[in-house]
């Protein structure tokens, strides 16, 4: 089953939530799930704004949506080290998912953009998680100019034969936080046309 829904990870590099949702709208119509406000403004450097929040909440309600970015971390939007498979990041999933003794309403992993080689995609086959688990994969490149072409071809039969028939979106590696501000139209509209090349 090929993709058809978008998960937008982290923020997106443009000056307030009202553009960033305009952008998103407009440029990626369909099968979004949910729309992000962008962490503009002093959000945008994330982790240390949620730190301070986690120390301030003692506890999350149930009925709040969770879900987990798997993050290779990167600079410029290149990884500090390249995964070799998908083999940490399924381990990891399920691990979490097993322990958190509520739903994890979704999983984004990491998908260099110029992995198209089989060993890679294969440990998604122990993937264990929920069918209520969306699972969303990084196949919007940051860098598309430097992605060869029919790559993301070969990643989506890839990721269709190893999660067999299992629905599943696609989302870049990390946000867009850090992307250059007119990169981020370029970016937004990829999304659109990767899901758009597979819907009927």
């Amino acid at each position: 089953m090929p993709p058809t829904t978008v998960h937008f990870n982290g923020g997106v590099n443009l000056p307030d939530t009202e553009t960033v949702m305009r952008e998103i709208a407009t440029r990626v119509p369909a099968g979004v799930r949910r729309i992000p406000d962008g962490e503009t403004g002093n959000r945008q450097n994330w982790i240390w704004f949620q730190l301070e929040k986690f120390q301030q909440t003692p506890g999350l309600a149930q009925e709040a949506a969770v879900g987990l970015h798997l993050c290779y971390g990167d600079y410029q939007h290149h990884h500090f080290k390249q995964p070799e498979s998908f083999d940490l990041q399924v381990r990891v999933s399920n691990a979490v998912v097993a322990a958190a003794g509520r739903t994890v309403n979704w999983l984004a992993f990491t998908v260099p953009q110029n992995r198209g080689d089989g060993p890679y995609f294969e440990p998604l086959r122990e993937l264990s998680v929920p069918v209520e688990t969306e699972v969303y994969l990084a196949l919007v490149p940051y860098h598309p100019a430097e992605q060869e072409p029919g790559t993301v071809d070969e990643q989506v039969r890839l990721i269709d034969s190893v999660l067999d028939g299992r629905e599943w979106g696609i989302c870049t590696e990390c946000g867009m936080a850090r992307a250059e501000r007119d990169e981020v139209p370029e970016l937004l509209d990829l999304h659109r046309q990767i899901i758009g090349a597979r819907t009927p």
